[in-house]
């Protein structure tokens, strides 16, 4: 019936009654959205339902609403959503046709025993219910399907529930114990109990598994050093279970005993040959399994922890596997030849070899093996000591190295059709590639970080295709250089202290956005000619002196200079026609910005901090200013008047020591206005102009008189 039920959702997703299915690596889809149309429409349906009530606690009644169903009617109910206080004892035994009892987050705290008598009831929901034990009669639902009792405090169910031959699934909380041999009578399910999505069969339990040849999805066996040995282990029967896709074998994290079985107990572990995802996590014995190899329809196979074995199995031949994980084996010192065996890894697409710490070398393929055809995303982390790697990926589009204290540069074969590549935590990487001529046509995004040995980058204009650039904490790094037309839109520089320069930005022909922050050493920003630029920040650059008049950054949005200690100005030779915000904060050296009604686009600009700048000048209005913001500015003493901003909505003002009077000649459009702190102002405009003055806010003035 899972099978006919994937059917119809199938059908009604591709009809458009559901949208936006999220489906797991199992095939199982975990979430949809019904489309807003089809939701609507339902619910004008759902109020001229006839068979499925929905009944109401908050009446003026002391029974349960259930004493309103019509007289006669309750024979025929087929489903029930049931809110009520308790459930009469009388009552269940009238609904002698129910398929459906729902009891979801009710405060009932007993289930009676008569629930035993509803002979065709399938479904059975509990769950946030008061309900603590289940009645021996539960027993009796010989026909029920689903059972579902999570968040109810249920402690154990009763050893009865072995009588539910046809239960497919159970639903409850990891607390919630099976007596033993109960689990192992229920021939039908399709998945284990669970409170989440997977349930995880102890060690000790394994045996109970062997009649349960119906399971479906994933199955975790955890605890596997309580299973003595191989025979034991071949008592659970998994090569019956044939729908099961997933298996993950388990054993307990950092034990302080191991058993010396635990290559006979995986032996006998071994899977039916369909099977098509495998994990093997925390396993202590000195090589893999020889069932492993046979799993032709292997997709994906993950091992982690396992740090006695050597060597990593023979995986090269088989024809399926996309996915290759190898984690935390702390005793591979290399992956030799044997990994590809005579065949050459036909449909893998990602490869990710982490927190291997002995792992020196990574050897390449025999030469008569063309390796890696189709795989697109490599990822190799906190591998330290990892000296040599494959030099052959003709298909690569993602790459990342992380973590490597031996890696002094990208090898060339990693490139060739790489798309994005990030850097990571390298100490003596020193270059990016020996020969970007050869390579890195297709790179979109570059991200550095933590290479503190990184002196240089290929001229940017060599990246025909670069769109990203974020460099982080290379503080050996000194300059970005390019002979020619950048194609990055994003840039990012952060914590590259020995910076000093990057190219003139009018040679960046695409960006759009550029970050410079805790960059020490940087000095300016040079342009001879116009900058594409919308977006602008720089952070924490003190020896900053200058940037680029304003007016050259021909779609500038917003300008944010922050901590420029040695900014001295900023300078404009005409309008500023895009700046909607400019936020200017801790730079103590600024003495002037351009006339306000050069910005014809500002709406918020922001100034606190700067303790040298005198005057805020306009030579006329200052027609879209919405908010002005002054903080922390000592040496303020004038600002244009007011009602030249003839869009101004907030006003703040504050620790403006210097500042002695606003001046208007004219109405004034500020709706709220706020001075605090401005020791020295003696005068404000009449109130009577401030025509639409909602907030006023005047504290900490002592030399304002009225």
């Amino acid at each position: 019936m899972e099978d006919i039920g994937n059917e119809y959702f199938d059908v009604l997703f591709q009809s458009s009654l559901f949208q936006n299915a999220t489906v797991d690596d199992d095939g199982i889809v975990t979430e949809c959205k019904m489309h807003d149309l089809v939701h609507d429409l339902a619910e004008r349906a759902s109020e001229s339902r006839s068979m499925i009530r929905d009944f109401h606690k908050n009446q003026d009644v002391a029974t349960p609403n259930i004493e309103r169903i019509p007289e006669g009617s309750s024979g025929k109910l087929r489903s029930l959503f049931l809110n009520a206080e308790a459930l009469p004892r009388n009552m269940l035994p009238g609904f002698k046709a129910l398929r459906v009892l729902k009891l979801y987050d009710e405060n009932i705290e007993e289930l009676p025993s008569s629930i035993g008598k509803l002979k065709h009831l399938r479904y059975l929901d509990i769950s946030f219910t008061e309900i603590k034990r289940l009645p021996n009669s539960i027993g009796k639902l010989y026909n029920l399907q689903t059972l579902r009792a999570t968040h109810c405090g249920l402690e154990e169910f009763p050893k009865d529930v072995q009588n539910l031959i046809n239960l497919r699934y159970v639903y409850c909380d990891e607390e919630t114990k099976f007596p033993v041999g109960v689990l192992g009578r229920l021939t039908s399910l399709r998945k284990l109990p669970c409170s989440y999505e997977d349930y995880k069969v102890m060690g000790r339990e394994i045996e109970e598994l062997a009649a349960l040849n119906q399971l479906k999805g994933k199955l975790i066996i955890c605890n596997l050093e309580h299973v003595r040995n191989g025979d034991e282990a071949r008592k659970a029967k998994l090569k019956d279970k044939k729908n099961v896709c997933h298996f993950l074998f388990k054993w307990t994290k950092n034990r302080s005993t191991t058993n010396n079985n635990e290559e006979d107990v995986l032996e006998g572990l071994q899977p039916h040959s369909e099977l098509e995802r495998l994990e093997i996590r925390y396993f202590m014995g000195t090589k893999f399994p020889s069932w492993m190899i046979k799993l032709d329809n292997l997709k994906q196979i993950r091992l982690k922890g396992c740090n006695r074995c050597e060597k990593v199995p023979t995986l090269g031949h088989l024809p399926h596997l996309t996915v290759v994980w190898i984690g935390g084996m702390d005793n591979l010192k290399c992956v030799g030849e044997e990994i590809y065996g005579n065949d050459v890894f036909p449909a893998l697409k990602e490869l990710c070899i982490r927190n291997c710490n002995e792992l020196i070398e990574w050897m390449e393929a025999p030469k008569q093996v063309l390796v890696f055809p189709c795989l697109e995303k490599l990822d190799i982390e906190n591998c330290l000591k990892l000296r040599k790697v494959p030099s052959h990926f003709p298909s690569l589009k993602n790459l990342m190295i992380e973590g490597n204290e031996e890696l002094t540069c990208v090898p060339e074969g990693m490139l060739l059709k790489t798309e994005g590549m990030e850097i990571m935590d390298c100490e003596k990487l020193t270059c990016i590639a020996p020969d970007v001529f050869g390579c890195c046509a297709s790179l979109r995004t570059l991200v550095v970080e933590n290479c503190p040995s990184l002196q240089s980058i290929p001229a940017l204009n060599l990246f025909t295709s670069l769109h990203e650039l974020s460099i982080k904490n290379c503080e050996r790094l000194e300059s970005l250089v390019s002979s020619g037309p950048v194609s990055v839109v994003e840039l990012s520089i952060i914590k590259c202290s020995g910076l000093k320069s990057i190219p003139a930005l009018n040679l960046f022909t695409s960006l759009r956005e550029l970050s410079i922050e805790y960059c020490r050493r940087f000095e300016s920003l040079v342009s001879s000619g116009l900058v594409s630029v919308v977006k602008l920040s720089i952070i924490k650059c003190w020896r900053l002196r200058s940037i680029p008049t304003l007016n050259v950054f021909t779609s500038l949005c917003e300008l944010s200079i922050e901590y420029c200690q040695r900014l001295e100005s900023l300078v404009s030779n005409g309008p500023v026609s895009v700046v909607e915000l400019l936020r200017i904060r801790v730079c103590s050296g600024l003495q002037s910005i351009p006339a306000l009604n050069l910005f014809t686009s500002l709406r918020e600009l922001s100034i606190e901090y700067c303790g040298r700048l005198e005057s805020l000048v306009s030579n006329g209005p200052v027609s879209v200013v919405e908010l002005l913001r002054i903080r922390v500015c000592s040496g303020l003493q004038s600002i244009p008047a007011l009602n030249l901003f003839t869009s101004l909505c907030k006003l703040s003002i504050e620790n403006c020591e210097r500042l002695e009077s606003l001046v208007s000649s004219g109405p004034i459009s500020v709706v709220e206005l706020s001075i605090i702190k401005c020791i020295g102002l003696q005068s404000i405009p009449a109130l009577n102009l401030f025509t639409s003055l909602r907030e006023l806010r005047i504290e900490y003035c002592r030399r304002l008189e009225s």
